[in-house]
């Protein structure tokens, strides 16, 4: 989930807010990221709106090609892992606000 070692007071705020979640909601969410299927939507989506897909660095040659695929107008990006939006949180907004600038 993150590039780097742990500090404890911060493994122990991200088990903090995971827990915030109650497990009937987390289940659900977790079956419909898993069983769901969303690429008529991306491809909409991507088409219609400016779409940024940040995607982890391990996973960003299959991450391109699929987000290529599935919604050709999305600007791709790689950062990190799991939590790039805290762990690399500078840069994540700096994509967030680039983004913004070439919608207005």
């Amino acid at each position: 989930m993150v590039q780097r070692e742990l500090k404890e007071e911060e493994l122990t705020w991200i088990v903090e807010q995971s827990l915030k979640t109650p497990y009937y909601i987390a289940a659900n969410l977790f079956s419909a990221g898993m069983f769901s299927d969303y690429r008529a939507e991306a491809k909409i989506a991507s088409e219609s709106v400016p779409t940024l897909t940040v995607v982890a660095e391990h996973w960003a040659d299959v991450a391109k090609t699929f987000t290529a695929k599935v919604s050709p107008q999305s600007k791709v990006e790689m950062l990190g892992g799991h939590l790039m939006f805290w762990e690399h949180s500078r840069k994540f907004n700096e994509l967030i606000e680039q983004l913004e600038l070439n919608i207005k």
